[in-house]
């Protein structure tokens, strides 16, 4: 089954494996890591007869955009695509599996996806520097100051050379160091803090054990916010502890996804 929604760009497109009826597991994937990255998981998933399909964030995969001078965009493009991912599957119930800031994605949906159901946040934390300590938090810094004009030079934020992230655009990367010095998720056409605030599906977090990118402390950051929904937190233990390298172990989440749902 193939889903197509509207995104920055134009129409994009995304393969769902699996069922064809029943809930769907949507995969939101971190900075600069294209859906095609998460494919194990994806196929283990449908394998165990829970469908599931990764949505690429807008620049990347499958995506009809590409970020330069004359194509930018920012959080709220983000959030919508995945939104639009969601709505394309009604009336299918939806799980997010959000991965980094596609996790921040997702919470931002708050109560605009009445089909999502739940989500589950895998090393998802702000950027926050108050929400950090030591060398962490000076390179969180450090980034935010020159992240910005970097990009606006370029037309958009070189991240593969730079090792954060992919092509991104350069409004995504003003934004995310807006986050990183203020912890607001107030941003241009996203009224972050309030959404954060509403009523949504209930959230559960994972942390990955001695995950150097997403600390207890930024996840909880976000976590926090959210005063009107149900959260639960968890350590995530001998699973695969690297922030981006988990998905090529995912028997865990598979067996946690699979238990619940299917």
């Amino acid at each position: 089954m193939e889903i197509a929604f509207p995104s920055v760009g134009g129409t994009q497109r995304a393969k769902v494996q699996g069922p064809e009826d029943g809930p769907v597991v949507v995969v939101a994937p971190a900075m600069g890591i294209q859906a095609r990255y998460y494919g194990r998981l994806v196929a283990d998933l449908a394998k165990n007869g829970l469908a599931s399909v990764a949505v690429d964030h807008p620049g990347h995969g499958d995506s009809p955009a590409r970020a330069s001078r004359a194509l930018d965009w920012g959080y709220a493009e983000m959030v919508g695509g995945l939104g639009a991912a969601i709505e394309a599957l009604s009336p299918r119930p939806v799980v997010v599996l959000g991965h980094s800031i596609g996790g921040q994605a997702a919470l931002l949906l708050a109560d605009r996806a009445p089909t999502l159901q739940r989500l589950v946040l895998v090393g998802s934390g702000t950027p926050f520097i108050g929400a950090w300590s030591g060398g962490m938090a000076r390179r969180i810094r450090l980034a935010s100051t020159l992240f910005p004009p970097l990009s606006s030079l370029l037309g958009h934020h070189p991240g593969t050379t730079l090792g954060f992230g992919g092509r991104e655009a350069p409004t995504v990367m003003r934004q995310w160091s807006h986050l990183a010095r203020t912890g607001s998720y107030d941003l241009p056409q996203l009224d972050g803090e309030a959404l954060l605030a509403r009523p949504g599906p209930p959230v559960h977090a994972i942390e990955l054990e001695d995950d150097e990118w997403a600390p207890e402390s930024a996840i909880r950051h976000v976590t926090d916010k959210l005063v009107q929904r149900e959260v639960t937190f968890e350590v995530w233990r001998d699973h695969g502890t690297d922030h981006n390298r988990w998905p090529t172990r995912p028997d865990f989440i598979v067996d946690k996804l699979v238990s619940e749902l299917a």
